[in-house]
């Protein structure tokens, strides 16, 4: 008895030691399958669409989640939908008019070209975020530019926007994020007409004919940028109320560092750098401008025990050639520290 199930057990063996490699060989590759899949496939969320200029129809989830240009991607979204678009160059004219997240692998690779022609990016839809992007080469007409905003609270962090007619183009809209982008060679960097309540916060404007322009927009808040080698640094013309200049850096624009123009009235200036402009700030028929706590490097004056002896004068005019002046009654000895406050 005990021989026959030696003999048993023997002839078993191979039949399990097939068994059990077969069953090796399932399971790796079960596991390895994913991980290579998630490698290359960051999540975002349940409902996340790829963008891959690499990809075509014998990629898995052609034409479902999986496409070769945003446009494309954006067009098969829904409200809520996140899209991933890895590196390369995309030639388009992004319309997003879906409530999405449009998030780039790389914002110094992963670019959306508008080959000179119209607007690069357009938001039509509340609540975008658009974050990651080179966006360059708008069109030259008067509305075109590498974003352009035409919707309530949206978010537009961390791109580097350049070579456009407008870097950001903000029009009859509120409450919008413009954060931490950089924005170059544009005629303006971050242009706003007719809108209110929007945050332009910690962006790099350098070396574009205006850095920040705004007409006819109240209640903006403009805090913590670099505005650099521009002509003009800030331009506020045309009835521009209630807006907050704070924290900025100011610094070797051509032109002026901070001009107004045309009614620009209550706007409050305080804790910003003014270093190296050819003119600092400068004002024209404009009124009750609140000036406090700047840093000007060419104010000349002492402070004994907190008094300022000397403020600092602001030169403008308040009808025609009638010369007038704004004072800083409280400037700073040193420049401020960069960066919201």
């Amino acid at each position: 008895m005990q021989k026959d199930n030696s003999l048993r057990i023997k002839k078993l063996f191979p039949t399990l030691l097939l068994f059990l490699i077969i069953t090796v060989a399932s399971v790796s590759a079960d596991t390895m399958s994913p991980q290579s899949e998630s490698s290359t496939m960051p999540f975002i969320s349940e409902n996340t669409i790829y963008v891959d200029d690499d990809y075509n129809e014998t990629t898995p989830g052609w034409g479902v989640d999986h496409f070769d240009n945003i446009q494309d991607a954006i067009d098969n979204a829904s409200d809520g939908d996140a899209i991933y678009v890895f590196n390369g160059i995309y030639y388009e004219n992004v319309v997003i008019d879906k409530r999405v997240n449009l998030t780039g692998e790389d914002k110094t690779s992963t670019i959306i070209d508008g080959s000179n022609t119209g607007k690069v990016v357009s938001i039509t839809k509340r609540e975008v975020d658009v974050d990651g992007f080179t966006i360059r080469n708008s069109g030259y007409y008067s509305e075109d530019a590498g974003v352009y905003v035409g919707s309530y609270t949206n978010t537009i962090t961390n791109n580097i926007i350049t070579e456009n007619q407008h870097g950001v183009y903000i029009v009859n809209s509120k409450s919008n994020n413009i954060l931490e982008n950089t924005i170059t060679n544009c005629d303006h960097g971050i242009y706003l007409i007719n809108s209110d309540f929007n945050s332009l916060k910690e962006n790099t404007i350098t070396k574009n004919k205006y850095g920040i322009y705004l007409q006819e927009s109240s209640f903006n808040d403009v805090n913590g940028n670099t505005i650099e080698d521009n002509e003009d640094g800030i331009w506020l013309k045309l009835y521009n109320q209630q807006n907050t200049i704070n924290g900025n850096t100011i610094t070797q624009n051509s032109g002026r560092g901070v001009l107004l123009e045309s009614f620009c009235d209550s706007n409050v200036f305080h804790h910003n750098n003014f270093i190296d402009n050819k003119i600092h700030a400068h004002f024209i028929m404009s009124y009750l401008n609140t000036w406090e706590y700047n840093y000007w490097d060419n104010w000349v004056g002492i402070i004994i025990e907190g008094w300022h002896i000397f403020p600092k004068a602001i030169f403008g005019y308040i009808f025609g050639p009638i010369p007038w002046l704004n004072f800083d009654w409280y400037p700073c000895p040193e420049p401020h520290s960069t960066g919201p406050s």
